[in-house]
């Protein structure tokens, strides 16, 4: 898979990452470039209001200067995000 398919594909990445999180093991963070796609390819700058106005999960410090999101918060982020399915009952007794 090429690059660009990578990267137009947020869906795919979203599933192979949930699928790293019904394991066992301990927790893994992702970086920027990383999480950008399952974002919507949006900026750094938008991200970050985003966290601040509380529609983006909040990143970890892991270093001075550095951030990074935890695997588990993204996920949980995505399957709210994930439309729900609404049943429409109609009165047929017309």
């Amino acid at each position: 898979m090429s690059r660009r398919d990578r990267r137009d594909r947020p869906e795919a990445e979203f599933h192979q990452m949930s699928q790293a999180l019904t394991s066992d093991q301990p927790e893994r963070y992702l970086a920027w470039p990383e999480v950008r796609p399952l974002f919507g390819n949006i900026s750094r700058t938008t991200a970050w209001r985003g966290v601040r106005e509380g529609w983006l999960p909040r990143p970890v410090q892991v270093s001075p200067g550095r951030h990074a999101w935890a695997a588990s918060d993204v996920a949980a982020w995505q399957a709210e995000l994930q439309p729900r399915r609404i049943t429409v009952r109609r009165d047929r007794s017309r």
